[in-house]
């Protein structure tokens, strides 16, 4: 399984249990996560994400790597500071090519993860950050256990969602790098961070 982001090294908020899916919302637009790269695609799937082969197999019929469809999990390279994108199965024609192994495949082998080298077995892993965006039923399933685990936003991403609907948020406490905080405090202190992606870990209270 993954390690958890230290929860000391940014912001960390305890929510009403009942509330934690509304924080799945944060994820939308694109978060990145630690992991140790230097694998191809289903490597970092399996051991930076800690995802199940079969949920990966079932529910991930969609994987983008640098914004180039993949079909072979186990080809290529993810490096610090890529990107991958994962999603169930889209509908319509764009929809299905973009699946991996889609018949209809050929209608997108332009920008097809093609030809990519095999990785070199045993080769050593290093830290990096990854860049993650989830859509549909996969950011539903993966949502809250990446949250919980640890992600890095963007602290304008971060004021926008704490600016929208915040009475139903649900927050019981925040913490920054330690120290208990209010909303107001941590809305005070985002705009210093300059762009910086912000770690973040949001767990139910309680739990």
């Amino acid at each position: 399984m993954p390690e958890r982001q230290n929860a000391e090294a940014g912001l960390r908020v305890l929510v009403d249990p009942a509330r934690m899916g509304l924080w799945r919302l944060l994820l939308q637009d694109g978060f990145a996560v630690e992991a140790p790269v230097g694998g191809p695609v289903g490597e970092f799937l399996r051991q930076g994400l800690g995802l199940d082969q079969a949920y990966v197999e079932q529910r991930c019929r969609t994987i983008f790597h640098n914004g180039h469809p993949v079909d072979d999990m186990e080809r290529g390279v993810v490096e610090d500071g890529d990107s991958v994108v994962l999603s169930a199965a889209m509908p319509g024609v764009v929809g299905i090519a973009m699946r991996r192994g889609s018949p209809l495949a050929a209608m997108r082998s332009g920008i097809s993860l093609v030809d990519e080298p095999l990785p070199e077995a045993g080769a050593g892993r290093s830290p990096g950050t990854v860049s993650l965006k989830l859509f549909n039923l996969v950011l539903c399933d993966l949502g809250e256990a990446l949250l919980a685990r640890g992600v890095k936003v963007r602290p304008e991403a971060l004021l926008a969602f704490f600016n929208a609907i915040p009475e139903h948020k649900g927050i019981a406490r925040m913490f920054w790098r330690g120290a208990e905080v209010s909303l107001e405090q941590v809305k005070g202190l985002l705009p210093a961070e300059n762009g910086r992606r912000v770690p973040l870990v949001c767990q139910a209270a309680g739990g």
